[in-house]
């Protein structure tokens, strides 16, 4: 938390403040950092070579998916969340699955990368870009 290590004691307790960040090894490969903002979430992969990063997103009737310029938006109402791309993405495409929880079909936003691979996701007002 804010740079420095954190042990969880077991019952509830608040964090100190700060951005949150939470790293683990991917397998002898790599290794995942997932930091937790104020206003964002931001993901970083290093990892040996070629590797894909799977995003499950909810989408409902009428909301609206969208790729654009290195970066998903999916809008419901006017609430937007986007996954910026930071570095490192070869692809991005999305996979409809078919599947459905509730109302929604479970769409998956892949990112083919190789190396390193960033990407931030952040919720707020749709606006244009």
């Amino acid at each position: 938390v804010a740079g420095a290590a954190w042990m969880p004691r077991p019952g509830a307790s608040d964090l100190p403040l700060g951005d949150v960040t939470i790293r683990y090894p991917l397998l002898a490969r790599g290794t995942k950092t997932v930091t937790f903002h104020d206003d964002a979430i931001e993901v970083r992969v290093e990892h040996e070579g070629a590797f894909t990063e799977y995003i499950p997103l909810l989408v409902a009737p009428g909301d609206r998916l969208r790729i654009e310029d290195g970066r998903a938006v999916l809008t419901r109402g006017d609430v937007s969340v986007a996954v910026e791309i930071l570095e490192g993405v070869a692809a991005m495409r999305t996979l409809p699955q078919g599947e459905r929880v509730g109302r929604y079909q479970i769409v998956t936003l892949v990112l083919d990368a190789g190396g390193t691979l960033g990407y931030r996701l952040a919720i707020g007002s749709e606006s244009p870009r």
